[in-house]
């Protein structure tokens, strides 16, 4: 008689959409991406995975590691020659993208159906408990606009047109006006160092007055920011080009750009929960149901 466990990565998805988003401040949230990372490195080494995706997956941690060599660079750059402030906050920031790596490695390798099952019952339940009551006004005008169009492209379920409903119910009531000016303090921190970037700066930048892109340019400078390009650019192909259904294709390609204009409007990959979130939801937009990655 065998016994097969569930996959742990299921039991991540319930934690990363239900988790309050006013409760998770920036130690809660450095405290569950150690812990996702702590389940991959156990599961990555005990547990193999599919050969076709060990290439997505060595390509994904070349860009994570080289990022994060870049990071550790701007951060002395930053405190030898601009004079940034150093601190705690700082110190939580520093192995970012090694964090952010092991969980995209862990994805690309152990994703499977009961993970994507997991993703839309937690998105459904985040969508009538936690994302309205207990996330921020960003967070829930975030999560509501990525669940409205989950649910418009891709879900099957026979409720999801009520559940769509209100998800749009949420994004009007949240009252988030999505603005896409730059923030004056971003411009000029990467006017004073515009190749490395400021590392860290979590005493310099305040992140909520920033899109995501500028908030990348701002710590990474044009080195890490061209590095991201790179990575979002070869994410997108993977994503499109495994697609053999021109529909399906043009519905992954929708949630991708839904994706990039709300990030235009704030940093919302600045924190690990939405970074996992996000990541969550476009893998189960890119891998229909029954499929394995």
């Amino acid at each position: 008689m065998s016994v097969r466990l569930p996959n742990p990565l299921s039991m991540a998805v319930w934690l990363v959409f239900l988790l309050p988003g006013r409760l998770v401040g920036d130690r809660l949230d450095f405290a569950l991406a150690l812990l996702v990372f702590s389940v991959a490195c156990a599961v990555l080494w005990v547990k193999p995975s599919p050969w076709e995706s060990r290439a997505p997956a060595r390509q994904a941690a070349l860009i994570f590691a080289s990022l994060q060599f870049l990071f550790i660079i701007s951060y002395l750059y930053a405190l030898a020659f601009k004079g940034a402030h150093s601190g705690p906050l700082n110190l939580l920031e520093i192995p970012r993208w090694i964090l952010l790596g092991g969980f995209v490695v862990y994805l690309i390798r152990h994703y499977d159906e009961s993970v994507r099952a997991a993703t839309e019952a937690a998105m459904i339940a985040a969508l009538y408990g936690s994302s309205l009551f207990f996330n921020t006004v960003g967070e829930r005008a975030y999560t509501a606009a990525l669940t409205l169009c989950w649910l418009l492209l891709f879900s099957r379920k026979k409720l999801r047109y009520l559940h769509a409903a209100a998800a749009a119910a949420v994004l009007i009531l949240s009252r988030h006006h999505l603005s896409w000016g730059a923030s004056a303090e971003s411009l000029r921190l990467i006017k004073l160092s515009p190749i490395f970037g400021w590392g860290p700066a979590r005493y310099e930048i305040v992140s909520t007055s920033s899109n995501q892109y500028l908030l990348w340019l701002a710590r990474g400078g044009a080195f890490s920011a061209c590095l991201i390009a790179t990575g979002l650019g070869l994410a997108a192909y993977r994503l499109l080009g495994g697609e053999d259904d021109l529909r399906r294709r043009a519905k992954v390609a929708a949630f991708l750009a839904c994706v990039a204009l709300l990030l235009l409007s704030g940093p919302y990959l600045d924190g690990y929960r939405l970074f996992f979130m996000t990541a969550f939801l476009i893998t189960a937009a890119h891998k229909p149901a029954g499929s394995a990655i």
